[in-house]
């Protein structure tokens, strides 16, 4: 049975596994020194769609595709869905659904929280498939650096230039296979959860998405480290976590 702490986390009293998961990644982070962890990489940013959106809508769907095998399962074992993107609508996660539907349709909870959005899909399928309310579930999230300029900055025809605290948004899906402890395979497991609150650092640069990720930490430290000046609110603060940084608690 779990149990709700005060705080925002949610202790979970026979803990859920993980049985598969899946990263699907663009070329540029398959140059990366991470490309060996990758179960993915196409050197084609396009990944042979006629838009933007339906190319993060296929790696989205090929992250899907590979956990399930790797958890030996099928679309059919999916109880319920929770997937989302950082699109306007959740375009990309609406395509994918839609066009694995034609095969199985999978049960949808559409989620929007932006880069905390897996943390936040990992963090509600434990919780129902640990209560029992479902028996496997699927926690999935993708962006796509192409269609997050043009939701976020500018298209990149525009040829607008980037200001020098500008991210690169990742052109990437991941995918996690959530199912009962008594059917896993063994670890890892989702001991507990937790869900981070909304708090205004008083950032006026909206390119400067990475700020706002140094400071949701439970330390000053990695502040310091980057040579980042620490807000006055922060000394006040007992816990500005958000949901992005709780993977890792899980």
């Amino acid at each position: 049975m779990a149990t709700f702490v005060k705080g925002g986390t949610v202790i979970l009293g026979n803990p859920p596994a993980i049985r598969g998961y899946s990263a699907a990644v663009g070329k540029k982070e398959g140059d990366g020194p991470l490309a060996s962890h990758f179960d993915y990489v196409d050197p084609d940013a396009a990944f042979g769609q006629g838009s933007w959106e339906n190319a993060e809508a296929f790696l989205q769907s090929k992250a899907l595709e590979l956990a399930l095998q790797k958890a030996a399962l099928t679309d059919s074992d999916i109880d319920l869905l929770f997937a989302g993107d950082l699109l306007n609508q959740c375009t990309a996660t609406g395509y994918s659904a839609r066009d694995r539907a034609a095969e199985h349709p999978l049960p949808l909870i559409g989620l929007y929280g932006a880069c905390s959005t897996m943390a936040q899909s990992l963090a509600l399928a434990s919780v129902f498939v640990e209560s029992g309310l479902c028996t496997n579930a699927a926690a999935l999230t993708s962006s796509h650096y192409c269609s997050a300029e043009r939701q976020f900055r500018a298209p990149l025809n525009y040829g607008g230039q980037r200001t020098p605290t500008a991210q690169w948004t990742a052109t990437a899906a991941g995918c996690a296979i959530v199912v009962p402890r008594a059917s896993a395979q063994g670890p890892p497991y989702v001991n507990a959860v937790t869900f981070g609150s909304v708090f205004d650092y008083g950032v006026k640069d909206a390119t400067n998405m990475g700020y706002n990720h140094i400071c949701h930490t439970r330390t000053p430290l990695p502040m310091r480290i980057c040579g980042v000046k620490q807000p006055r609110s922060y000394q006040s603060a007992k816990v500005k976590s958000s949901a992005k940084i709780q993977t890792e608690y899980i």
